[in-house]
């Protein structure tokens, strides 16, 4: 059966449905019937389960997937096992009007998110499980680097839209209670931040970019906090309660002020494990999630989501800082 749509009055032919549902089929098929993909499990609460699952104890099968990985801060440990410290995270550089990709290892984006931690709990002296971090920023490695030292030493993350006005950034950063806010640029707070430090709730402001005017003890760059926190400066990791918050979600504020979501470790690790189990039964694996390119905003639960599968299995990923910037990256990081 051909689809047939109209644009501006002309017939075009579109793909014929059925012929390319039999190809992805053909290509994945794991028995599963399209027509009952899950069954009511409790008639009286309308609860559904996955046909594959229906007779499986869900939270024994849960912890067999990446079973190392008890938090979210586990997850570049269990992707450089995965990759035997592959290639983690790629920085587009520029030399002679040719672009390439440098790579950093899961170690070294371990070590630098260890660094960035361990400065956050004794320097600005944080409590793990407790203490919270809002971070603001377009995508690029620093933010991974943050999130996950946020993840390895337990401070709860609190992601920041950058399309928030100053308004909205004040009122979430109270109402969270954050005491450290990482941005990109200081040019992203220039209109609120003499407010953002006389509140006397912000501890400190990191800066990714090193370009800052007066560098005080309020406001530090996260090169200088690299280069001042040493290899043997590096903390043993607290021990955190899987149960325990781990980020606060936004909505994006379209619909009114944003609104928080509570999210533990253990609840988005059970998202991204249940998408490996998934699309692995489905022989959906290797070349297609071998390289990522992130462009969507990383305070979106979406992106994160991917992100976190993606390191799980020990793949690659490079942060494309703006949409507009996406074709251009696509033709040199070749995404799969």
């Amino acid at each position: 059966m051909h689809v047939v749509s109209r644009i501006r009055g002309v017939s075009v032919p579109c793909i014929n449905i059925r012929t390319y549902k039999t190809r992805v089929q053909q290509l994945h098929y794991d028995g599963i019937d399209y027509n009952q993909q899950s069954i009511e499990t409790k008639a009286d609460e309308h609860i559904r389960r996955c046909t594959f699952y229906k007779d499986l104890d869900i939270w024994t099968l849960y912890k067999t997937i990446c079973p190392n990985v008890r938090t979210l801060g586990d997850i570049l440990y269990e992707g450089r096992t995965a990759s035997n410290n592959g290639s983690c995270v790629g920085i587009l550089q520029s030399s002679n009007s040719t672009k390439s990709i440098e790579w950093l290892s899961y170690s070294m984006a371990i070590e630098r998110s260890l660094m960035i931690g361990s400065y956050l709990w004794k320097s600005a002296n944080l409590t793990p499980m407790q203490s919270k971090v809002a971070i603001m920023s377009s995508n690029r490695p620093e933010y991974l680097f943050v999130e996950q030292a946020c993840y390895m030493y337990g401070f709860i993350l609190v992601n920041l839209y950058t399309s928030y006005d100053p308004a909205a950034v004040m009122s979430l950063l109270h109402r969270t209670k954050a005491e450290i806010l990482v941005v990109d640029n200081i040019e992203r707070i220039k209109s609120c931040q003499n407010d953002l430090l006389q509140n006397g709730q912000l501890k400190m402001i990191i800066v990714m970019d090193d370009k800052i005017d007066n560098q005080t003890n309020k406001i530090q760059s996260l090169s200088s906090i690299l280069k001042i926190t040493k290899a043997n400066d590096i903390c043993e990791r607290p021990t955190i309660d899987p149960n325990s918050i781990a980020t606060f979600i936004m909505t994006s504020g379209t619909t009114g002020e944003p609104k928080i979501v509570m999210l533990s470790h253990e609840n988005l690790l059970a998202g991204s494990k249940g998408h490996i189990l998934r699309i692995e039964r489905a022989n959906i694996k290797g070349p297609v999630t071998a390289r990522h390119c992130s462009v969507l905003p990383l305070a979106h639960i979406f992106e994160r989501f991917i992100l976190l599968a993606v390191l799980l299995r020990g793949n690659q990923v490079v942060f494309c800082p703006t949409p507009d910037k996406f074709i251009e990256y696509c033709s040199i990081v070749k995404p799969t």
